[in-house]
């Protein structure tokens, strides 16, 4: 959510039609996905683990302890959960799911292709701008660039080759690793 925009939500169960068939169709190889109407309903380990993403006040969805929750009064439309759902299950919940040596090569990787690469650069600006200073961790930019490529990706903004190929080699990764450990996918 960008500063200064007004949140403008829809309801609960709207929200929950609208994200329904993409969870359904990760199967067994997915964080658990829970929409809340307003952060009232958010449990109180999260709102303690997330004080500082959730102070902001410019969030629609956060990942916390394996599970996404998407907060409904802060989603105004399809697309809107379609990307908060991206942003989080496709980058911040698939970088926890690596191990220490696979999410630190994967974070070098984004931070090096966002410094060399223009789209990528251009999303590392906007994150740059939007996180505080106290923010800009090397992992937590990088996270934030690879969610952002996620929400462009789900709504069919072009990517390059060089990006795509990217992002493909980060969820290859992901996918080797819930094999790994006795997912099918």
């Amino acid at each position: 959510i960008a500063p200064g925009e007004t949140l403008r939500g829809s309801p609960k169960e709207l929200v929950d039609q609208w994200v329904a068939p993409v969870v359904a169709s990760w199967g067994d190889v997915a964080p658990k996905v829970r929409v809340i109407q307003s952060l009232r309903d958010a449990p109180a380990e999260l709102l303690t683990a997330a004080e500082s993403v959730l102070k902001s006040g410019r969030f629609r969805a956060v990942q916390h302890g394996g599970t996404v929750y998407l907060v409904a009064d802060a989603i105004p439309n399809k697309m809107a959960a379609l990307k908060s759902l991206a942003h989080e299950t496709r980058a911040h919940w698939g970088m926890r799911i690596k191990n220490e040596t696979e999410y630190q090569a994967a974070i070098e990787r984004i931070n090096w292709a966002s410094k060399n690469n223009k789209y990528l650069r251009g999303l590392r600006a906007q994150v740059l701008n939007e996180l505080k200073t106290a923010e800009q961790t090397d992992s937590r930019v990088a996270e934030e660039v690879l969610a952002k490529v996620a929400e462009d990706m789900e709504t069919g903004k072009p990517v390059s080759d060089f990006v795509q190929k990217l992002v493909a080699s980060f969820f290859k990764a992901v996918r080797t690793f819930l094999r790994k450990i006795g997912f099918r996918v």
